[in-house]
C-alpha cells in the first residue's frame, strides 16, 4: 500500500466474526502485514457422536451384554455393526426383520 494512503484500522479484539469477515472480504492482508504477530494455539479435535435412537429394551441387553464382557456399550455396537456390515459386504445371509 503506497504510504501516503491512508488505511481503515483493523478490527478491534472485541469484534464478532461476522464484523472480522466482513473487513477482511473487503482488505487485503499484505497491506496489514506489519500489524500482524505470530500466534501460537492448540486444537482438540474430537469426533462429533453419532446420535441414534434404539429401543430401549434393546439398550437394556447391550448393557447387560457389555458388562458380562467387560467392554464398553460403544465398544460393543462397534464390534457388532462392524461384524453384520462384513457379513454383509460378503454376501452372507442376514437377518433383518
Amino acid at each position: 500500500m503506497p504510504e501516503d494512503k491512508k488505511r481503515d484500522p483493523m478490527p478491534p479484539p472485541d469484534a464478532t466474526p461476522e464484523e472480522i469477515g466482513e473487513f477482511w472480504d473487503t482488505h487485503s492482508l499484505a497491506d496489514y502485514w506489519d500489524e500482524i504477530q505470530e500466534v501460537e494455539f492448540k486444537v482438540n479435535l474430537k469426533p462429533k457422536p453419532n446420535l441414534i435412537h434404539v429401543e430401549h429394551e434393546i439398550v437394556e441387553q447391550i448393557n447387560a451384554h457389555a458388562t458380562e464382557q467387560g467392554i464398553s456399550v460403544e465398544k460393543l455396537v462397534n464390534l457388532w455393526l462392524r461384524e453384520k456390515l462384513q457379513r454383509i459386504d460378503t454376501n452372507q445371509p442376514t437377518h433383518i426383520p
